[in-house]
């Protein structure tokens, strides 16, 4: 009975988390009420509150459940894989969702109501780009103790791949002007990137 309970609790929570990123991406936080995200999401208020304690906390989990969806997590930086591999997999991934409709949105809505609302910048950075910056800096950190590569700086490093990973294409987006590169020229764009990152920083 208790692992029924726990399924549906689950599941509850994953529609909490789809509804409020839906509603997030059409409206933006601050045009969004937990009363709609009940609604949306086929639950109490009362529910929403028991799973998330504010609508900010709940936008916290919203970036977190979309970076662990998309693997940008501490097990996908495997210490003994092959760095090479474990980067360029990582970068596939990062640019795929800094390019997402859901992920575009949202930060456009943050740049929007950094003047009325600037918390809602700090909690959008604090959840996502700080969280993936200490990820990657964590990871290559690991790699220049191991001598695999010689990173004299990790947090920079970590901030000069995923800088040099965000395109044309994620301004272009941002500014409503539609994406020029195709599947196979982001592929490019991405094994180039990483191959110059690393011969950068090889023993």
């Amino acid at each position: 009975m208790g692992v029924v309970a726990n399924d549906r609790k689950s599941k509850k929570r994953c529609q909490i988390l789809e509804a409020a990123t839906e509603l997030f991406m059409q409206k933006g936080l601050e045009n969004t009420s937990m009363d709609e995200v009940a609604v949306r999401a086929g639950v109490s208020k009362q529910t929403v509150y028991s799973h998330f304690g504010s609508k900010n906390d709940l936008f916290v989990h919203c970036i977190e459940a979309r970076c662990v969806s998309a693997q940008m997590t501490e097990e996908s930086f495997d210490m003994d894989a092959d760095p090479g591999q474990v980067i360029l997999q990582f970068a596939r991934r990062f640019l795929e969702m800094i390019l997402s409709p859901e992920v575009r949105h949202v930060y456009c809505s943050c740049i929007r109501c950094v003047d009325s609302h600037p918390e809602l910048s700090q909690l959008y950075y604090d959840a996502g780009p700080k969280r993936m910056m200490a990820l990657v800096s964590g990871y290559l950190e690991r790699l220049s103790e191991a001598g695999v590569l010689a990173v004299p700086n990790p947090v920079f490093a970590g901030q000069q791949l995923l800088l040099m990973l965000h395109t044309v294409d994620k301004m272009r987006g941002e500014l409503g002007l539609g994406m020029k590169m195709d599947e196979e020229q982001r592929e490019a764009y991405v094994e180039q990137t990483v191959t110059m990152f690393l011969k950068g920083y090889r023993p």
